[in-house]
């Protein structure tokens, strides 16, 4: 009984949290000072009352946690499983690279970046700025350094720009607080944030966690 309730309530403040997103967001997120109002409101309300997801704890074990490439489609996608389900992350379409890489082997190779990272316990946070001489998604230094330890994503010369960076931080973010409802990175566009410039990778995966928990609820009621 009282797993049941904590669900209908954590299930309520997501669904309201994501109406709030939506509401003062029609598109994607353009005023930071929104987004962190949207964050503060969204995770202080979870903590103060106490609520957690009733089929685990916040941190997972490193090992229940794989990001992977699926080649079982025309485009691949790297995808991000959890113990309460799996999603899309990334959508491998632009083809820039392939003068030197494939699609698939690019996909392949950055999921296992991301899962390297995972099982060391570096990936804390995921930030954008510059990986050498190319612009990148990246794990930063420290929070809010603005400079990248270790790589991530290398991304085409346009995103030199660090506003379209930004776009690509922000989309990934709201992929950990609104699950599916956000279509998964096409590396061409998008939106995501937290500090402003990085994503806190414990409590985007707590989000993403959270709305598959409410997709599997309404499945079986």
């Amino acid at each position: 009984m009282h797993k049941m309730f904590t669900s209908s309530i954590l299930n309520s403040l997501l669904k309201c949290y994501s109406n709030y997103i939506s509401s003062q967001l029609p598109g994607f997120i353009k005023e930071e000072s929104i987004l962190k109002k949207a964050i503060t409101s969204g995770f202080t309300a979870l903590t103060v009352m106490g609520l957690t997801i009733s089929t685990a704890q916040t941190t997972l074990a490193r090992d229940s946690i794989k990001f992977f490439c699926d080649t079982s489609q025309a485009n691949p996608v790297m995808k991000l499983r959890v113990p309460e389900g799996e999603i899309s992350f990334i959508r491998w379409e632009d083809k820039y690279f392939e003068q030197y890489i494939t699609r698939e082997e690019r996909c392949r190779e950055i999921a296992q970046r991301f899962q390297k990272a995972q099982q060391a316990g570096t990936l804390d946070y995921m930030s954008h700025g510059y990986f050498g001489d190319s612009p990148a998604i990246c794990i930063p230094h420290y929070l809010g350094s603005g400079t990248c330890k270790d790589l991530l994503i290398t991304l085409k010369p346009e995103y030199s720009d660090p506003s379209k960076r930004q776009e690509l931080i922000e989309h990934l973010w709201l992929i950990g607080t609104r699950g599916g409802i956000v279509r998964s990175v096409l590396l061409t566009t998008g939106s995501l944030v937290e500090d402003g410039s990085s994503i806190d990778i414990e409590k985007w995966l707590f989000g993403i966690r959270a709305w598959l928990q409410e997709q599997n609820a309404e499945l079986e009621e």
